[in-house]
Parts: C-alpha cells; sequence; structure tokens
C-alpha cells in the first residue's frame, strides 16, 4: 500500500517516468520519479512475457520510443512520445495497492489512446522474447527461432516482414537444426540454455559460455547465469560468483562518467560500476526483495527498477528503496520509458 509519505513525496512534474511491466495479467505502466512510485494502469490485457523500449528519431524530428511486447499470440509494435504517460490522482491511503482497476489508478484516456491504440500486431506469433533496436526488432518464438524486423519511425513498412535468423547447425545435414532455447535478447547478443550468441549478417554465432539467463550490452557485454555474472573482452571473464537472473547496463551519452550496470541475483538488487575497462567494478546492494528479482531496468540518470515474480516493483538507488505491490500475475519483464 502507497504510504502518505510516499504520495507526498512522488510528484508527478518532477523527472517522472514510466516504466512497462509485461506479466500473464497483461501490460502495465507505472509512473515513478526517482524512488517513488505513482499511478499504475493496466493498459493492455493479452498476457505478455517480454517488452523492449527503444528511443528513436522520427522523419518528424520529435523523440519518440518504439516499444516492443512478446505476447501469447503475437509480437506487438507501436510507438509512444517519451515519458507520456498521463495519470490522475495516486490512490488513497484506505484502497488497497493491488486493484488495477480501482478509479484512483486507471489511466487517464491520453495514456489508453496513447499506448494502447499504438500497439499494432505484426503477424510474427506466439513469442517469448523481444528486443527493440533502432531500426530491427528481434523476436524469438517458443521453438527458439528468431526473427527480425525492420521498421522506420516506430512502426513496421507496409511491405515488410520477419526475417529468420539462421541458428548454428550442430546436427547433420538431413537432420532437423537443433535451436537453442532463448531466454534473453539484447541484440546482437542473444541468452540461451547453450550460452551467448552474437547476431551478425542473420545468423547466429556461439561466443561462449553455457546455460544464460540474461544478457546486456552498452559500453561493456554483461551475461548473467547459475554459475555467476560475466563480462566479455577478448574472452569471457567472471565477475561475481553468485547465481544472476536478470542484468542490465546503461553507459551515459557523455561518455566521461563511469558505466552503470545493475544485476538481480535471487533477492539482491547490486549496482556495477566499471570506473575503467580492465579495473574491478565496484560493488553495492541496492535492495533486498522478499521474492526472487525476474528482471530489471535503468536509465541514464536515475534508479534502477526490479520486479519480483510476486508482482513487487521495487524502485532503488544509493540512499533509497522502496516497494510497492502492483498485484500482477506471473511478471516476466520490465521495461524504462525514459
Amino acid at each position: 500500500m502507497q504510504t502518505l509519505t510516499e504520495k507526498r513525496v512522488y510528484d508527478e512534474h518532477v523527472g517522472a517516468r514510466s516504466c512497462l511491466v509485461a506479466s500473464a495479467t497483461g501490460l502495465v505502466v507505472v509512473r515513478v520519479t526517482d524512488t517513488a512510485v505513482g499511478e499504475f494502469s493496466l493498459v493492455d490485457r493479452r498476457p505478455a512475457r517480454d517488452v523492449a523500449v527503444e528511443p528513436i528519431a522520427t522523419d518528424a524530428g520529435d523523440a519518440r520510443h518504439a516499444v516492443a511486447v512478446a505476447t501469447e499470440d503475437d509480437v506487438l509494435v507501436g510507438t509512444v512520445a517519451g515519458s507520456t504517460v498521463a495519470t490522475n490522482e495516486s490512490a488513497t491511503e484506505t484502497e488497497p495497492a493491488t486493484d488495477l482497476e480501482r478509479p484512483g489508478t486507471t489511466a487517464s484516456p491520453d495514456l489508453s489512446t496513447s499506448l494502447s491504440d499504438a500497439l499494432e500486431p505484426t503477424g510474427f506469433g506466439p513469442a517469448t522474447c523481444v528486443d527493440a533496436g533502432p531500426e530491427t526488432i528481434v523476436a524469438a518464438a517458443p521453438d527458439g527461432e528468431l526473427r527480425c524486423l525492420e521498421y522506420a519511425d516506430g512502426q513496421p513498412a507496409a511491405d515488410s516482414s520477419w526475417t529468420e535468423i539462421t541458428a548454428p547447425r550442430e546436427a547433420a545435414a538431413d537432420e532437423p537444426v537443433q535451436r537453442p532455447s532463448v531466454a534473453a535478447i539484447d541484440a546482437p547478443y542473444v541468452a540461451t540454455d547453450r550460452g551467448v550468441f552474437r547476431i551478425r549478417d542473420r545468423t547466429l554465432q556461439a561466443i561462449g559460455l553455457d546455460e544464460v539467463r540474461d544478457v546486456a550490452s552498452d559500453g561493456v557485454v554483461l551475461a548473467g547465469a547459475e554459475s555467476g555474472l560475466y563480462t566479455l573482452e577478448s574472452e569471457w571473464h567472471s565477475l561475481l560468483d553468485d547465481p544472476v537472473d536478470a542484468v542490465s547496463v546503461v553507459n551515459r551519452p557523455s561518455g566521461s562518467a563511469p558505466i552503470q550496470s545493475a544485476v538481480g541475483s535471487g533477492t539482491a538488487l547490486v549496482a556495477l560500476e566499471f570506473a575503467e575497462s580492465d579495473a574491478a567494478p565496484t560493488r553495492r546492494t541496492l535492495a533486498t526483495a522478499n521474492d526472487p528479482i525476474v528482471d530489471l531496468t535503468a536509465g541514464p540518470a536515475g534508479p534502477v527498477y526490479a520486479i519480483t515474480d510476486a508482482g513487487t516493483l521495487i524502485a532503488a538507488d544509493r540512499t533509497d528503496h522502496r516497494r510497492h505491490v502492483l498485484g500482477v500475475r506471473d511478471p516476466a519483464a520490465i521495461a524504462l520509458v525514459d
């Protein structure tokens, strides 16, 4: 339940941003200001397995974000204008925080129209993972098949279609290709049950490790696995020995500040700071959750946002952390519209 202190701290007009949470309940948008959580709303009821957000430059010159959602039936793609999720007043102290459709947390018409109406089917079919790049979306099917879709201005072209990314052949020529099971995509890197692959010329190339749960890249490449956290240079190097379930990397645009990353290891939310490429990162525990962390996200400026398997959103920085129950079933992914 949101406390009175949180309601006073949260300010929609001071650095408010949005997190998108993919869950079996559907796609949920959550408004956040630093570590304070404001409004949250269910904006699409199709069960979602993954969500990705990518800033794009449109022909009109305005700042927008491409949003891609992997669902049980299709990959949905659309655009939103920055963190433009409008809100009403936050929930009152007496209202339960897990009811997504109570009047206090129902999105304004601008939100439901701009996000729900923006998401369009692409004909991919059932999907488990998705990633959105500046010009290409990559998605994985339940059988491990990877395909990519080119788009412009945040929307697939009228004549565009999904193109298969070829899996490496390890069997005999007359036997079917055994595709790896995809756990996460941060193109060109793909985390699978057979290690990390790199997409190059629409072909998967194995680049090492064994079973990997998540991968992230932006200045550094990190892979999380049961055996720990690894970074890729000329080869893989171990950074942490604890099992890692989720990773996120933030390389600040200026290039002068250290590269920041966040790691979910069981119930621990950990921040890593890479000051120099050849130096060991500084490690700091930001928060400890009551339930296992399934995914996390962070932007160039601000806290880390994580979602647990019980549907609790955690917002944490170096000085503060807060928890907020969203009440969604089987949350799978979280992405930041920065």
